[in-house]
């Protein structure tokens, strides 16, 4: 299977970084055979250019790192996801707990 993750990092102030969560969960995944990406998103993209960024890695399953400033616009993309490509999205992270 292979998992995009997705790291919403937009209107915070904060430069792209590590994000250990992800990683983490992602070393385990890789691990057990299963095949990882991470995306991480600087700004917001249209929905055709994120649609397409997506469909350039050919994800089984798309997982959001979900913080609460982000939620509107994870909610959008996941919106876009689930009726565009019709693929699962899972979220987690501090909005989610």
């Amino acid at each position: 299977m292979k998992i995009l993750f997705i790291h919403c990092n937009i209107n915070t102030l904060v430069l792209a970084h590590f994000v250990p969560g992800i990683a983490s969960i992602a070393a385990v995944l890789k691990k057990a055979g299963h095949h990882t990406a991470c995306m991480t998103l600087q700004e917001e993209l249209t929905p055709e250019v994120f649609l397409e960024k997506v469909c350039s890695q050919a994800p089984d399953l798309v997982g959001f790192s979900t913080m609460t400033n982000q939620w509107s616009i994870i909610r959008r993309y996941t919106n876009l996801i689930k009726a565009g490509l019709n693929i699962p999205v899972i979220h987690g992270g501090i909005h989610v707990t």
